[in-house]
């Protein structure tokens, strides 16, 4: 193992040799290639596995290493699974420099630079979290290793090695490099195997136990011993199955864990020995809690006999068409069910696609051909004239015309009769890098190329009248008579996929490059996503806003326009290669090298998610009557949503980021903190009632005292301010020597709590005296919340804990279980149940004496605000990923509920997957389903 790995180019080799010194001389093992690997070795191998078995990936930035293929391969190759630490030797343009390096923290040590103070800086970064790191890097190794042999069971981790893993994935979310996808689904199938050998082992205790009764009852004697046994071994079974969905739903497996719940759920409904509240009850309904609010993967469709390549929904929604290399096209039923299979090519089948009118399917295939067939798998034509395999078709808005692109170089286009219109010849300007044959006059400078003139994808704009192309390592635009209009460069490798956005004004590409890029029809590029795969596919939603990718690592995600992630699903086993969305934009369909078909809801089962923000979101209340909700955020806009998530209105004025919201007792004025400094009044319809002015910084929270006379700012001038509801300054609260994040009132309106970045907690009356001060916390504190019943203080900080105090002061809980700051708190109506929510992503669900009550997945990013419905059956999050998300709590803690919601869930694939043994296909029997 290295504790680092330099990339570098040739010209920066002085730089790098002092640099490499330095760290050597400070006991610092580093990778670096001298060009002294041998010349019979895969060099770029070499490279890989030292990039691998290093800790951390030091970029040195210079204009050199920039314009460096072989260094822009190094850094894709470890910008996924290694911590990056971007060293500056001499000075780059920053537009110039790699995505993955942009938002990190440069260390500078350019010529005019202290080097030893730049050195300090080093060391301390490679030094930081160093036990998290050295563990990434172990289990990254092995779990390449697993991979590269095919996923052997015989590698899979075991004993207290997967002990160590699975408390470190737990514990990894929020840190860096993040837990990649490869780790957690080699920890996953791990702890399945696991859990699989210790059912069957726990089963043959089980049965012992039976035989023995039984053996007790001929004898007479040692019946309750032999009952205890069989009961014990139920329980351990129990266990192991909630602590498996745990791990399972940290791990990112969703559906595996939902699964797993739902048998452990079962087999508790059935236990004669189970009690209301007993432990065990107890963690089996946690850990299903965890599984129901993770889980978005619905279906998977199985019946291919090898890569699925193409996947399409039918115009109406209602039909879910495949295309493998098994040579075969499958029509499914949205179940899971499958309603025909299409036999014909005599090779692979690239790509399937329903005309818009849903009249026709066509394929494309690597026997060069396109067939046409009808909806109901009847075939219908074939068309020739490509020359090598055809990997893409599709269809013009009107269904009269057929675009196909090939390895040929060409893109061809044929009338809804099959008869060929024209034939597009490209650039061809595809260029791949050889391996040169001298490695040392090579390496980190030139590479040469050769042209591979593939034509990877093709589609029409939504008015038809313009064609796109993803030519070799371009985008080519065409007319619908087959004139050239803009040939979009800015590519070093094929160019997989291109698409319109659903207004014609834009296209969004897939990359080999590991790059999704957004363009105008002009050729101006409007952003940049750096994955570090290969990216098979990017498509728009129906509606627009939101962008879907399939990559090389196995992962689905959800952008939004302005290239936020939004959400990961993750379940497949090997590369995804295509994605479709349903006509209504909900539901998700993709493709995958592992042979299935998956099918993803992007509202869970008991979850909604409101998109509409253009930027971070920081709060999200409830009215007092619990029908509209309101956030805000970066994007300056206050958004006004029917419960149902319908939007209702928006509301400007404000010129910066809006931090704080809070709805009047009454429901019919709306507070809004901004960092302009100032906090505003509006009508619940959205007119503009006062502009609070007064503080000397920016504005972080706003509350209304319970009696709906008086507001209450807080601010990053250290102050708190109270004000009458018509706008009038009443007072000035002074104590706090740092910002004031944010305000609770106690229920009776005569006290108010403070949270700030000073540490401290302060209780203040209502006139504005200093009460307490409370002191315990070690870094800022975010947040703060009354208990309903006045008694109890809760306080969320940037030191990853939740404390509970009394009104004088004494701690009296510290809840500990997030891996990064907490953001946000509140108590539910009830009193009995606390939120919080963090830069780890989650929302974690406590009883007031500090027992976890459920992790609360769904979130791409840091989340603020968490306030829950006046009726307490809904949770509202705010979060960096630009969404608000409302979580359905209803029948949290009832195990039928649980059930019937799961049933209803996995009712299509425990009917239809034909990998499903009868156990589980025999699961949900005797349970009412629900929504």
């Amino acid at each position: 193992m290295y504790e680092a790995f330099i990339s570098y180019s040739r010209k920066d080799r002085a730089f790098v040799e002092n640099l490499y010194t330095a760290l050597t001389q400070h006991d610092r093992k580093v990778w670096v290639d001298w060009e002294d690997i041998p010349h019979t070795a895969d060099w770029r191998q070499e490279v890989y596995d030292g990039i691998d078995a290093a800790n951390n990936f030091i970029f040195i930035l210079s204009p050199d290493s920039i314009a460096s293929a072989v260094c822009g391969e190094e850094l894709e190759r470890a910008a996924t699974s290694k911590r990056l630490v971007p060293i500056v030797c001499r000075d780059v343009a920053p537009n110039d420099v790699h995505p993955a390096l942009t938002k990190l923290n440069w260390i500078f040590f350019r010529e005019t630079d202290a080097f030893d103070q730049a050195f300090q800086s080093l060391t301390a970064a490679l030094d930081n979290d160093l036990a998290h790191v050295k563990a990434h890097t172990r289990l990254l190794t092995r779990a390449l290793e697993w991979d590269h042999k095919g996923q052997e069971g015989s590698l899979l981790l075991r004993g207290q090695d997967l002990r160590s893993a699975e408390d470190w994935l737990v514990h990894g979310e929020g840190k860096m490099p993040a837990p990649t996808s490869l780790q957690r689904m080699y920890v996953g199938q791990s702890h399945q195997a696991e859990a699989a050998r210790q059912r069957k082992l726990l089963l043959g205790v089980t049965a012992g136990g039976v035989i023995s009764a039984l053996l007790a009852i001929a004898a007479g004697i040692g019946w309750n011993e032999a009952n205890r046994q069989r009961v014990v071994a139920e329980q351990q079974m129990l266990s192991a199955e909630s602590g498996s969905t745990q791990l399972l739903s940290a791990a990112g497996q969703g559906f595996d864990a939902l699964m797993t719940s739902l048998r452990a759920g079962m087999q508790l409904r059935q236990a004669s020995w189970r009690k209301e509240n007993d432990p065990l009850s107890t963690q089996v309904v946690n850990a299903f809690q965890e599984s129901i609010y993770g889980v978005r993967e619905k279906n998977r469709l199985m019946g291919h006999g090898g890569v699925v390549y193409g996947v399409s929904f039918s115009p109406d929604g209602k039909t879910i068409a495949s295309a493998s290399d098994d040579h075969t096209i499958k029509l499914w039923n949205l179940d899971g069910s499958l309603r025909q299979t299409l036999k014909g090519h005599e090779g692979e089948v690239h790509q399937i696609k329903f005309s818009p009118n849903g009249k026709t399917l066509a394929s494309a295939s690597a026997d060069h051909t396109v067939r046409l067939w009808n909806p109901d798998g009847t075939f219908r034509q074939t068309l020739d004239g490509h020359t090598n395999a055809v990997y893409s078709v599709a269809f013009s808005p009107d269904s009269r015309m057929i675009a196909s692109a090939s390895a040929d170089g060409t893109t061809k286009l044929w009338d809804q009769d099959g008869v060929l219109l024209q034939t597009l010849v490209g650039a061809r300007s595809a260029r791949k890098p050889i391996a040169p044959n001298n490695h040392a006059d090579s390496h980190h400078g030139n590479l040469s190329f050769e042209s591979s003139g593939e034509v990877r994808d093709v589609s029409f704009s939504p008015n038809g009248q313009t064609i796109a192309t993803a030519d070799g390592d371009t985008i080519q635009l065409w007319s619908r008579t087959g004139k050239l209009l803009k040939t979009i460069a800015g590519y070093n490798r094929p160019v997989l996929s291109v698409n319109f956005s659903p207004d014609g004004q834009k296209l969004v590409a897939a990359s080999e490059d590991g790059t999704i890029q957004f363009w105008t029809l002009g050729g101006t590029l409007l952003a940049k996503l750096f994955e570090g795969n290969v990216i098979h596919q990017a498509k728009f939603s129906p509606d627009g806003k939101t962008i879907a990718s399939a990559g090389g690592d196995t992962l689905v995600k959800l952008w939004n326009r302005d290239g936020t992630l939004l959400q990961t699903f993750q379940g497949h086993q090997d590369g995804v290669y295509d994605l479709s969305f349903s006509p209504d934009g909900q539901t998700i369909a993709s493709a995958s090298a592992d042979g299935s078909i998956r099918i993803w809801q992007r509202n869970g089962i008991s979850l909604q998610t409101l998109e509409g923000h253009r930027g971070d979101v920081y709060n999200a209340v409830f009215s007092p009557d619990g029908q509209v909700m309101v956030s805000v955020g970066a994007d300056k806009v206050v958004r006004l949503w029917q419960r149902n998530g319908t939007p209702i209105n928006t509301l400007q004025g404000h010129t910066d980021l809006i931090h704080g919201v809070a709805f009047s007792p009454d429901g019919q004025t709306i507070a809004t903190a901004s960092w302009d400094g100032t906090a505003k009044l509006w009508s619940r319809k959205g007119a503009l009632l006062k502009t609070l002015k007064g503080h000397t910084g920016r504005v972080f929270g706003v509350v209304f005292s319970p009696d709906g006379e008086m507001v209450v700012t807080s601010s990053g001038d250290g102050t708190i301010k109270t004000w009458d509801r018509n706008g009038k300054l009443l007072k000035t609260l002074r104590g706090h020597t740092d910002v004031v994040h944010n305000v609770s009132f106690s229920p009776d309106g005569q006290f108010m709590v403070s949270a700030s970045h000073d540490k401290t907690v302060r209780l203040w009356s209502r006139d504005g005296r200093m009460i307490k001060v409370f002191r315990g916390h070690t870094n800022w504190i975010h947040a703060v919340a009354f208990n309903p019943d006045g008694q109890t203080i809760a306080s969320a900080s940037h030191d990853r804990t939740i404390r509970l105090w009394n009104r004088d002061g004494m701690a009296l809980h510290t809840l500990e279980g997030h891996s990064d700051k907490v953001l946000g708190i509140a108590f539910s109506p009830d009193g009995q149940t606390i939120a919080s929510s963090s830069a780890d992503k989650t929302v974690r669900l406590w009883r007031t004496d500090g027992t976890p009550i459920a992790i609360l997945r769904g979130h791409g990013d840091s989340i603020h605000g968490i306030n829950f419905s006046p009726d307490g059956k809904t949770l509202a999050s705010a979060s960096n990923d630009n969404t608000v998300i409302v979580w359905n709590l209803e029948n949290l803690n009832d195990l039928e509920g649980l059930l019937a919601k799961s049933c209803h869930w996995l009712q299509g694939y425990l009917q239809n997957n034909p990998t499903v043994p009868a156990s589980d296909r025999a699961l949900c029997n005797g349970i009412k389903t629900a929504s």
